[in-house]
């Protein structure tokens, strides 16, 4: 699966290069923070094409859900290196571009001027409907409405692909993921893309959605991602359940999954104890 997941990363890196784009990402580049094994290729591959990587930290970017410890991840290290550039309130300038970024748990930059194409990359709950019930999410149309200043907005988080285009030109798209892992209905038809976007000489947006070579579903879900994603369902619908007949004195989170855990063998509670110990403190 890991070469897979390389092959398809070498095609965006080589389009960008042989087009003269560079590459934004909203952020969770790898699924693991300190995948360190990932990164002497990663690094290789961005270094060997020479293109401009323009980013954002998602939650997966982000070691133990705490920015302090941004900078000992594999997004970081890539920053570090010069490799990849993390966007934010001050804008990159890149020709008839502003480019600004929001990571997880930031707050939206507000445009310095409006002589650029002003560009958002952020990661954030953006979609364009409620991917389950009681979904609190930021509704695509309505956020790049309220944020207008933005003729661009490229969103991570919600692991959905939507583009949506208002009235006036302006875009915000998410191009969903890379990488395949769930057995779920959207995964299995789920065709990993890129998003070309440019602009014509009047400053209007150009947009072609580009297929990355991929393996079928069918090759790449195994039966183990289907009971994986069958034992999440029926964890979901037990907790559920013990809500509505009220069998959970406390309906704290937390406290919730301490009890679903507390039968584990010793060394998997041990761990589960030690991310909700962290997760109190933050």
């Amino acid at each position: 699966m890991v070469e897979r997941q390389f092959d398809k990363l070498k095609f965006i890196i080589d389009y960008a290069a042989e087009n003269g784009c560079v590459i934004l990402s909203a952020g969770d580049l790898t699924d693991s923070p300190r995948s360190w094994y990932l990164l002497p290729k990663l690094s290789d591959m961005i270094r060997a094409a020479g293109v401009r990587w323009y980013a954002v930290f998602g939650q997966h970017d982000t070691y133990n859900y705490s920015e302090k410890h941004r900078s000992a991840t594999n997004l970081g290290v890539l920053s570090s290196s010069g490799l990849i550039e993390i966007l934010g309130s001050n804008p990159a300038i890149v020709s008839e571009y502003a480019l600004y970024g929001c990571s997880w748990a930031g707050s939206i930059p507000k445009p310095v001027d409006n002589n650029h194409v002003n560009v958002l990359c952020v990661h954030a709950p953006v979609s364009m409907k409620p991917l389950f019930w009681d979904h609190d999410y930021l509704d695509a149309a309505q956020f790049i409405e309220k944020h207008n200043d933005y003729k661009l907005i490229l969103c991570g988080d919600i692991h959905r692909g939507f583009f949506y285009q208002s009235e006036d030109g302006r875009v915000i798209v998410n191009t969903g993921p890379v990488c395949r892992t769930d057995a779920d209905e959207y995964m299995l038809r789920h065709q990993p893309c890129l998003y070309h976007i440019h602009t014509d000489p009047l400053l209007n947006l150009l947009c072609k959605k580009v297929i990355i070579p991929h393996e079928t579903s069918e090759k790449v879900i195994t039966r183990g991602h289907i009971e994986k994603a069958k034992h999440r369902e029926l964890l979901l619908k037990d907790f559920i359940n013990m809500i509505n007949e009220g069998t959970v004195d406390d309906v704290n989170f937390l406290n919730n999954i301490r009890d679903q855990y507390k039968n584990l063998p010793g060394p998997l509670s041990d761990l589960v104890e030690h991310y909700i110990g962290n997760a109190t403190q933050e």
